[in-house]
């Protein structure tokens, strides 16, 4: 009770009218204190994950180092954390409050394996609030062998437990067809990546900034060793640099370009004339276009580059041929790069040279794929993303789609967009990939333990077909990501 109420209500002198009004103030109070007590305003909602990359259980996750001052309600990861478990190739996320008063939110996390090793690590879920990509320092018996890798942005702090040499992925597919040799396309999932050459920036133009242009860590040399085998390639001229073509990320509005088009077709190249021999690698070329300072047509520049720097790698078919690319064995492939072209662009007469069609599926009505118009051969794919900043929209929108259209033996691959769209609020590409990207894990295991059905065409459950997708696209990939994205042939 106050201090103050206590007196006055031992005051003889006090008059009974205000030694009332006292005790019912005192009461009030007490009733007030006595109520539990809700997150306030000013607290902060938060995601931390913990992917756990290794091929080992985590089987304790100890939290200690955790001032109360920080936190607002249970949500902190001494609640939500400590205890549980992560297993092997699977991720755990869990929302945080923090009080936004607080300077940090530090704590340390233990976390012990199955083969009885630890790796300590000191977080700070304050980090949420910038953007990291980083090596945070570990202690315990299996830090000989694992790092921790963290990524942060757009609210989210993500921990990534993972082996400190990077898995070999450079040749994945002939491998799988050592196991599986008459395998065909629409028979397996292969990592993709999205806006693929944007590791880098040169140029920007229309306000458009780097943050937003960019989507990748490396290189498409390096992506394909990492096991990337379908790329999202969008050549673009700017009329201030008109003798080369470069990879672009672009809006009406403007935007960057980044890798040069020939450069990243002899890393293709170089790659498939050395540890890529046994690999299908899928160019999938869209958004040609020019800046308006341009006139004429650049198309037919990018077919003749593809043409000379691929000369003999491309794919290619012959005239008045009909064949569906996605249900070609995977050992017809090996060794080739497929150059596909927007059905829409009209390259008919170039199959022979290896420039082939790709189309979207034609998803009106309820039509699981309905081939477009003017299509009869080349690569049929379902491409759909969400176009959401939020991941929980992003999530159920790709799994609902993925239930819907999903699953191995289609005329069609089916593409997992598992990438979330800048907005006004957060334009940073980056940034949105750190609520994303460590989520993707534990879904990948969904997938890969058969946990989502895939319908028929009338979007009734089909019992025993799980909902599988060929192709699996993401921003910022790796190594040890695209590892898991591969496992699911296993």
């Amino acid at each position: 009770m106050p201090t103050i109420v206590t007196e006055e209500l031992s005051n003889p002198h006090c008059p009974t009218a205000l030694r009332t009004l006292f005790a019912t103030l005192a009461a009030a109070a007490i009733m007030v204190l006595s109520l539990p007590q809700a997150a306030s305003a000013a607290s902060l909602k938060t995601q931390l994950c913990v992917a756990n990359m290794t091929d080992m259980d985590i089987t304790k996750i100890n939290v200690t180092s955790v001032d109360n001052y920080d936190w607002d309600g249970s949500s902190r990861p001494d609640k939500n954390f400590k205890g549980k478990t992560i297993a092997a190739r699977d991720s755990r996320c869990e929302r945080e409050e923090l009080n936004t008063h607080a300077n940090g939110a530090p704590f340390t996390m233990t976390l012990t394996f199955s083969n009885n090793t630890t790796l300590t690590f000191r977080a700070n879920q304050k980090d949420a609030k910038t953007k990291y990509w980083r090596t945070v320092s570990a202690s315990g018996s299996a830090a000989n062998t694992l790092e921790i890798k963290q990524t942060a942005g757009a609210d989210a702090n993500g921990y990534y437990i993972r082996t400190k040499a990077a898995p070999d992925n450079s040749g994945w597919m002939a491998q799988l067809l050592r196991r599986k040799p008459d395998i065909r396309m629409n028979e397996l999932t292969m990592p993709g990546s999205h806006d693929a050459g944007m590791s880098t920036t040169k140029k920007c133009t229309g306000g458009a900034t780097s943050a937003w242009a960019i989507t990748q860590h490396s290189s498409i040399g390096k992506q394909l060793t990492h096991g990337t085998r379908y790329f999202d390639l969008r050549p673009f001229l700017y009329s201030k640099d008109p003798d080369k073509i470069y990879l672009a990320h672009y809006s009406s509005l403007g935007g960057c370009y980044g890798q040069k088009l020939d450069d990243v077709l002899d890393e293709v190249k170089s790659f498939l004339r050395g540890a890529g021999r046994g690999e299908a690698v899928f160019l999938k070329v869209s958004h040609t276009q020019q800046d308006t300072h341009l006139k004429g047509d650049i198309r037919d520049d990018v077919t003749s580059l593809f043409e000379s720097k691929l000369s003999g790698l491309l794919l290619t078919l012959e005239k008045g041929g009909n064949v569906d690319i996605g249900k070609t064995k995977l050992k017809t492939l090996a060794g080739k790069a497929i150059a596909v072209f927007d059905i829409a662009d009209n390259y008919d007469d170039k199959a022979e040279k290896g420039i082939l069609n790709y189309a979207d599926c034609d998803t009106s009505g309820e039509h699981l794929c309905r081939l477009p118009k003017g299509f009869d051969w080349g690569l049929l794919v379902y491409d759909k993303y969400a176009k959401e900043a939020d991941f929980d929209k992003m999530r159920d929108d790709q799994i609902k789609k993925l239930e819907r259209r999903g699953g191995y033996g289609n005329q069609f691959l089916y593409l997992l967009s598992w990438t979330l769209t800048g907005t006004a609020g957060n334009l940073d590409i980056q940034a949105l990939s750190a609520r994303n990207n460590p989520q993707l894990p534990h879904y990948l295991a969904k997938i890969k333990h058969g946990d989502y059905t895939a319908n028929d065409s009338r979007g009734n459950p089909q019992a025993g077909k799980p909902a599988i997708p060929e192709i699996v696209y993401i921003d910022f990939g790796d190594a040890w990501l695209n590892r898991l994205i591969i496992d699911i042939n296993n």
